[in-house]
């Protein structure tokens, strides 16, 4: 199909036929082409914002690497147009630079496209600059050898499927500015044995984890509203605790985790739905902090054997979960306040407290809300939770 860039400035322009035509305008004019002859009869519209390239031949290529080259002096680092879409096209230690020079005009490198390095199975490393701001969707989608990845502190926004099936990928980190972790953005990472989410993030995209089966070690900041399905389907996640402000653990949410054993719930839960942590199958420990029962799927805990499992609630709160399924079924029910909360415990058989640490293994000066790890005299360990 034929491409049409059409300009506007003050008057839409008039041509005889636009219906076989894809159609490039002005954004500030878009909704007047939408609704004007001949250009409405165009399949397609696409608002073009000022300086934005319409095809793929507006790649260059400067050092080996490709970049859009915009009016405003700013380039996106893209892939090879003239590499087949299901092939990568980079291989090897690549360092972006932090500006280019094409036809000696300088521009800033801001951004990687969508589908940079996607599919480049021998990409080793990559070095971001300061200044980039985003990572495109599926910018390294499948680059097998890509073993990590430092992103600088400028990034704000990561794309859908951005690192899915980076399998060798076994560290990452996430800058603070990132607020939303999106669809399937790591799914797959078979490698990767831990993550710093940011404190200022808000949400956890569907599948963003899925299958990242060495994943044992994750704190979901206090930060986090939403959560979506199947984030954590099969990770290898061993303890989690999931923050007063998710009101709604999804569908699928943790299925499949075979090594989680314990589960925080924070007072804000309203909802638990179908499969959350089904096949969870290793899980010993609930904690449920919410006073009133969560609705609650009956197939949220199916197949995990919960006759085994105990349930601490709190404790005003256990004849109203002891006559809902299927907290019911859970093989024993108490308080939270048995668990203790203070971080003293000082006894002559020495269980007194010596080391207090997260579930994810991090030294505590003092005791922090949720489920604590402590170390006793006897070299014990026991868990504690803080309200």
């Amino acid at each position: 199909m034929k491409k049409l860039l059409a300009i506007a400035l003050l008057l839409l322009p008039m041509v005889a036929s636009a219906s076989e035509e894809q159609v490039y305008v002005n954004d500030q004019r878009f909704e007047n082409y939408k609704t004007t002859a001949p250009w409405k009869d165009s399949p397609t519209i696409v608002a073009l914002k000022e300086g934005e390239p319409t095809d793929e031949k507006d790649a260059v290529e400067i050092d080996g690497l490709y970049y859009y080259l915009y009016d405003t002096k700013k380039a996106v680092v893209t892939y090879n147009p003239s590499v087949p879409t299901n092939e990568g096209c980079y291989s090897g230690d690549i360092i972006i630079p932090a500006s280019v020079t094409y036809e000696g005009v300088d521009y800033d490198v801001t951004a990687i496209g969508n589908y940079t390095f996607q599919y480049s199975e021998n990409l080793t490393s990559v070095t971001i600059p300061e200044g980039v701001t985003s990572i495109g969707e599926a910018a390294f989608q499948q680059c097998f050898s890509l073993t990590s990845m430092t992103l600088p502190n400028s990034v704000t926004s990561i794309g859908e499927y951005a690192f899915d099936a980076c399998i060798k990928l076994s560290s990452i980190n996430i800058p603070d500015s990132v607020t939303c972790i999106e669809e399937c953005t790591f799914k797959g990472c078979d490698n990767l044995k831990s993550i710093n989410l940011p404190d200022g993030l808000t949400s956890i995209g569907k599948k963003a984890f899925n299958f990242c089966m060495n994943l044992n070690l994750l704190t979901i900041p206090n930060s986090v509203t939403s959560i979506g399905e199947q984030a954590f389907f099969g990770s290898g996640l061993v303890s989690i605790n999931i923050p007063d402000n998710v009101e709604i653990i999804r569908k699928m949410t943790f299925d499949s985790c075979i090594n989680l054993r314990t589960v925080t719930i924070g007072k804000g839960h309203k909802e638990l739905y179908e499969d959350c942590f089904t096949l969870c199958v290793t899980l010993t420990d609930v904690y449920c902090q919410a006073e009133s029962v969560p609705l609650t799927a009956i197939s949220a805990f199916s197949k995990c054997e919960l006759s085994r499992v105990k349930l601490h609630v709190p404790e005003g709160s256990i004849d109203e979960y002891k006559s809902t399924e299927p907290w019911n079924q859970f093989g024993s029910i108490v308080a939270l306040t048995d668990e203790g909360t203070s971080i003293k415990s000082i006894n002559g058989d020495g269980s007194s407290e010596m080391l207090r640490f997260t579930l994810d293994g991090k030294r505590l000066n003092a005791p922090q809300k949720g489920l604590n790890i402590i170390k006793t005299r006897n070299g014990q360990p026991r868990k504690v939770f803080v309200k």
